[in-house]
């Protein structure tokens, strides 16, 4: 990888740092590609039962809102509902689907 970094730093003629904070910026700007990762990352680390509930919180909210999440926005949501500081993203989706299983009871 650091190689590919180097060789298109020289074409930029910019350090291998500046080079990968550019493609980062960039990546993080492709609104369409964060939600494609994170999807695939969540289909990933998440068992199939985690992943079919994730689907329809996220159907839920869009369905009962005005504005269409993605997976990051659901995920970021997420993260800031869980009380408990998590350090995985796994963590965090089980106890907010714990959460939302102890509510319906």
């Amino acid at each position: 990888m650091y190689d590919s970094i180097a060789v298109l730093s020289y074409a930029m003629d910019c350090t291998p740092s500046r080079t990968v904070a550019i493609l980062l910026n960039i990546a993080m700007k492709n609104v369409e590609y964060v939600n494609r990762y994170m999807k695939e990352y969540l289909e990933g680390n998440l068992s199939e039962q985690q992943m079919r509930e994730l689907r329809g919180v996220l159907k839920y909210v869009n369905h009962t809102s005005d504005a269409q999440q993605s997976w990051m926005s659901l995920i970021g949501n997420i993260l800031d509902e869980v009380s408990a500081p998590m350090t995985r993203v796994k963590d965090a989706v089980s106890e907010f689907l714990a959460g939302i299983k102890e509510k319906d009871k």
